[in-house]
């Protein structure tokens, strides 16, 4: 199930011809099954610790979920008590080549099971987009953002209360500053967010990487070694089996870098890296990664198996130096979904997004 970055068709699940079945999955009364990613064709090597080879492009076949009330981008976005929950964002008014302006957003949307429309009149304590999101037992745990002017460093929860038909709202410890343009996964229900920026007018990006213990009776951030590798914004991040062990693997992104004017301004990367969260020593256990063949910068992603994930279009910045001489004629973002096996340590295309642009800043759920 895919968010379509300020497109109105919102959530996606996507399936084979082949009979319906499905991989094993833990706790699957805890989510809907029509969130569930089925990716059939491929399925006999995805639910094993098999690669899927080289060439073996399928065609996908997607189905639309209900449309949002309001399109947005960048929105706060995960699964609670069954229930699909969306808020915040931001679009604009009218194209920004033809002065139009952005706008973010504090409505909250529920989508239930099987219902045929939304639900509203909920709102963030705040308008807010671009955080990083993460479902956990506590809640959909929502991680920074920013607002028009402010970049925050609130951490909260959103739950769904479906017998009070309402969301209940609870804070967390605040971030150790703020940040945007994160990413986050869940290990042993300890959030990990990486990468980001401080401020909207950021001379470059951070190379940080924090970590909360949610089971822990003090709740603390606490400030580990970061990757190897460049700072970066809007990095992918995964939470994988790579053979005897759950790993963290970060890759792609871009770093922030001074530009020419009319330029934008960074540097996207291909690079990734894998760490291990159960090394002795905290501050240790990083190790670099096959990279991609194209930057996939601020694509969904999702751990799909015991030992896949899948990178879902993000943008390769080949036109970035023709941004604004483009305008709205340029082509969009590459619709390429990808896959890396955490075994042979491989990149593969498994096949494309619907339609003719993909997307970004968006999310992938379970």
């Amino acid at each position: 199930m895919l968010i379509r970055e300020e497109q109105n068709d919102f959530a996606w699940y996507f399936t084979s011809t082949r009979p319906h079945r499905q991989c094993p999955v833990k706790n699957p009364s805890e989510n809907s099954m029509r969130y569930i990613i089925y990716l059939l064709s491929l399925l006999f090597l995805a639910c094993s610790n098999q690669p899927i080879p080289k060439g073996s492009e399928v065609a996908l076949k997607w189905k639309e979920l209900p449309e949002l009330p309001e399109a947005v981008g960048g929105p706060v976005a995960g699964v609670s008590n069954g229930a699909l929950v969306v808020g915040g964002g931001a679009n604009f008014t009218r194209s920004m080549f033809e002065g139009g302006t952005k706008v973010w957003h504090d409505e909250i949307y529920v989508l239930e099971e099987g219902a045929e429309h939304w639900q509203g009149g909920f709102q963030l304590p705040e308008p807010l987009a671009y955080s990083a999101t993460v479902d956990t037992e506590f809640g959909i745990v929502c991680i920074g953002g920013h607002s028009e002017n402010v970049v925050s460093a609130k951490v909260f929860t959103l739950n769904w209360i479906p017998a009070l038909r309402t969301i209940q709202i609870d804070t967390l410890p605040d971030l150790p500053g703020p940040l945007t343009f994160s990413s986050a996964v869940l290990i042993d229900n300890a959030i990990y967010v990486a990468g980001g920026q401080s401020s909207l007018d950021a001379k470059a990006a951070l190379k940080n990487f924090w970590r909360l213990d949610l089971s822990s009776g003090h709740r603390e951030w606490e400030i580990l070694k970061p990757w190897p590798g460049p700072a970066r914004v809007l990095a992918g991040l995964a939470a994988q089996n790579s053979g005897e062990k759950v790993e963290i693997y970060i890759f792609s992104g871009a770093e922030i870098i001074e530009v020419p004017e009319g330029q934008v301004p960074r540097r996207c990367l291909t690079d990734g890296y894998r760490y291990n969260p159960r090394e002795k020593d905290p501050h240790t256990g990083w190790q670099q990664i096959a990279d991609l063949d194209a930057p996939v910068v601020a694509a969904p992603v999702i751990a799909f198996g015991p030992s896949h994930f899948f990178a879902f279009s993000g943008t390769d910045c080949t036109l970035d130096d023709q941004f604004w001489t483009l305008k709205d004629s340029n082509p969009g973002i590459p619709t390429a979904v990808r896959s890396y096996h955490t075994i042979t340590d491989t990149w593969i295309k498994i096949g494309d997004m619907p339609g003719t642009k993909g997307v970004v800043t968006s999310k992938a759920l379970l």
